[in-house]
Parts: C-alpha cells; structure tokens; sequence
C-alpha cells in the first residue's frame, strides 16, 4: 500500500473514532439548540368556552415586583400564539390575559385584563400585547403572569404559544401626573 494511501486510512479511521467519542460524550447532537435568550415554545391547554384565563390556563411568563402603598404599577405583557394543528374549517379562538395578586392578600385583584384571538389557519400567528397599570392599595409584593388557553374548538386544535411579562413601579417618563 502507498504511504499516503496508508496516511489517508489513518486519518480516516481516526475522524470515525473521535466523532464516535463525540456522540458518546454528547458534544454533537441532532437537535437544533434554541436561540440563547429565547422564549421556549409551550402547547396550551384547552379549556373549552372559558373567555377569561385562570387557573388551568398555560402560562407563558411571569414577573414579582415589590412597591409601595400608592405606588403605581405598571404591567405589560405580550404573547405570542402560532396553531400548529387545526382541524378543517375550524377557527381556534385563543384567550391570553393577565393574573395577578399581591402576597398579602392572594384573593386581591381588579380582574382579568385579556384579549381574544383567532388563528384561521394552520400555521397562523398572532401577537398580543395587553397593558395595564394600578395604584398599589397596600406595600407588598406582586405577582403577575401572562397566560392563555384555546378556548375553542374544545378538539383537534393544538397551539402553542410563548410570551413575555414585564412589571415596573412608577409613572413612565414624560407622562401626566394626577392631580387629587
């Protein structure tokens, strides 16, 4: 056999053996690894005619802010919601909203901000985006999330949706303050 015949089978041999390690150890893979820093992909639940998201609702994201009494609390929250199945002729229709409460007193709330969606398609996208603030009515800490569900059809419909929660204390710049 020639040298560099020889070399070539050397090397060869020797790239199967580390790719070979390389599987083993984990170092290389099939699956595609997701974006540094981006919102993970979540199927929602189905709650078939429920207009308003609770408990059973898939949250996306969430957010802890601790304020003062009076203070106000400013809260947004985006969703996005992409259906992935969809029966024919069927139209999902999504309801993503805000919860919150304050640690002090679970049961507190001024509702539930939400918006309701429909995606028309397979592979239809939608963004929503709810803002709302509040006058903080004791110093404590509060908790929000964004969360959604496929309200309907009750079947056959899968959807999947990530999102974002963001809390803030205080007036944004720029903008009036009330006068008592």
């Amino acid at each position: 056999m020639h040298p560099h015949r020889r070399q070539a089978l050397v090397l060869v041999l020797m790239m199967g053996i580390v790719a070979l390690l390389a599987q083993v150890a984990g170092v290389a893979g099939t699956k595609a690894p997701r974006a540094a820093g981006g919102p993970a992909q979540k199927t929602l639940a189905v709650i078939p005619g429920g207009s308003v998201p609770d408990l059973g609702s898939t949250k996306l994201e969430s957010a802890t802010i601790k304020a003062g009494e009076g203070d106000a609390i400013r809260m947004r929250a985006t969703a996005s919601v992409r259906a992935t199945a969809l029966p024919k002729r069927a139209v999902a229709q999504v309801v993503c909203g805000i919860r919150y409460s304050r640690a002090g007193d679970a049961s507190w709330s001024l509702g539930t901000p939400y918006e309701t969606v429909q995606l028309k398609t397979k592979r239809a996208t939608e963004k929503v985006t709810i803002e709302r603030s509040f006058t903080a009515p004791a110093s404590d800490t509060y908790r929000m999330s964004v969360a959604c569900h496929v309200a309907s059809p009750s079947t056959g419909a899968t959807v999947t949706g990530s999102g974002g929660m963001r809390a803030a204390v205080g007036l944004p710049s720029g903008a009036a303050t009330p006068v008592e």
